[in-house]
């Protein structure tokens, strides 16, 4: 059985042939079904094996051993997305409530008029139908979360590469609850304690943000460092200008989308560190005598193919730490995001110490700024040089 279908409930064998009589020629236009119980018991009997069909149910509401508002009560608990309406003489006071309490679309006066009770259950198969649209959307949604997610995991999985000399640690946390988000991130190893740390962030979030995501692991890896192998490798802005070029062509086609970047070279035999960046925040550097930022003014990608890109340099001292983020936590510009500079920088020094420091990070933010769980996704990033 396929067809919708709508249920009429009621003691009285010629109510029920009546409301038969008047929805048939309705019924057969909407190529809906007909049927019918006794009692409240016969009605949930048949529901047991035809509830996903079930649309709309018409029950009496004074029937013997069940009234109909107790019997579309358990309804409504154990199969929500049917519509119901009621039948009744007279409704008094409790009885309203008994209605609002099992969720009761709308209900009928006997005797009805047939005009009214054809548009009524129009009306209740229509908000029928919506739900169901609506429901089944929802699962396509589901379905293509899922789908992202499973994406992102098999494009993006890394893992943080042993060192002698620097500690990594790096924690993630994505929009809206989602199990996949639009920041990039990606460890590189280019030679004996050479490492190219890389940091992206999608404009928005969500699918689309994902697959960008996916493709830039793909582009850098099988294009650009492929090509790179056992060449110089002080090449940070070489790269984002590369891939402003490059993933331009992806994104022409969806001119509300940008990328911030950043790319970072670090020696770990010489503690040498190159670094260029488009529209991130700035890298940052934690010493014993504060907090240092490396600041850059350059355009994010996907903007101008013709941008030029800039490098910095920068020698790492034993016991600094760099601290890389997105600006899903970070202050950018004139706008305060979650904390302000000063304070984001008081954070740092005071974790200066934590084995986890981006973890201690976001988990002190997120304590008090609760709606940093849905705004943005975040990326912190660090790198102890113990040398």
């Amino acid at each position: 059985m396929n067809k919708d279908i709508v249920l009429i409930v009621d003691d009285e064998g010629d109510i029920r042939n009546s409301l038969l009589r008047n929805l048939r020629k309705w019924a057969s236009g909407h190529g809906v079904l007909l049927e019918t119980a006794s009692s409240g018991m016969e009605a949930l009997t048949f529901l047991c094996e035809h509830h996903e069909n079930t649309a709309v149910i018409i029950s009496d509401q004074k029937m013997p051993e069940k009234s109909g508002s107790e019997f579309l009560c358990e309804t409504a608990a154990l199969y929500p997305s049917i519509v119901t309406m009621i039948l009744t003489g007279h409704a008094d006071t409790s009885d309203i409530s008994s209605f609002i309490k099992a969720g009761i679309y709308s209900f009928l006066e006997k005797p009805w008029e047939k005009e009214i009770l054809i548009s009524e259950v129009e009306k209740a198969y229509q908000f029928y139908s919506l739900r169901r649209r609506d429901s089944e959307q929802e699962k396509i949604i589901q379905s293509e979360m899922q789908l992202a997610f499973e994406f992102q995991n098999l494009f993006l999985k890394f893992d943080i590469p042993e060192s002698a000399v620097f500690d990594f640690e790096i924690a993630q946390q994505h929009a809206l609850e989602l199990s996949f988000g639009g920041d990039y991130f990606d460890i590189i190893t280019l030679g004996e304690e050479i490492f190219l740390i890389l940091l992206g962030d999608v404009a928005g979030h969500g699918l689309r943000a994902s697959f960008i995501v996916a493709v830039l692991k793909s582009i850098i890896h099988s294009e650009f460092i492929m090509e790179r192998q056992g060449r110089e490798r002080s090449f940070s802005a070489e790269l984002l200008s590369w891939l402003n070029r490059r993933i331009g062509k992806v994104l022409e086609q969806m001119p509300d989308i940008f990328l911030a970047f950043s790319a970072c070279i670090i020696d770990g035999k010489t503690g040498e560190l190159v670094y260029s960046n488009a529209g991130l925040p700035p890298l940052m550097i934690v010493t014993e005598s504060g907090v240092s930022e490396l600041e850059s003014k350059d355009l994010v990608l996907g903007v101008n193919p013709e941008s030029i890109y800039n490098q910095q340099h920068y020698t790492l001292s034993g016991g600094d730490v760099l601290v890389l983020c997105t600006d899903g936590i970070y202050p950018m510009g004139k706008e305060i995001r979650y904390v302000d500079k000063n304070v984001f920088h008081e954070l740092l020094n005071e974790k200066r110490g934590s084995s986890d420091l981006p973890g201690s990070i976001l988990n002190t933010v997120i304590s008090t700024e609760k709606k940093i769980l849905r705004e943005d996704d975040i990326t912190i990033f660090s790198a102890r040089f113990k040398n």
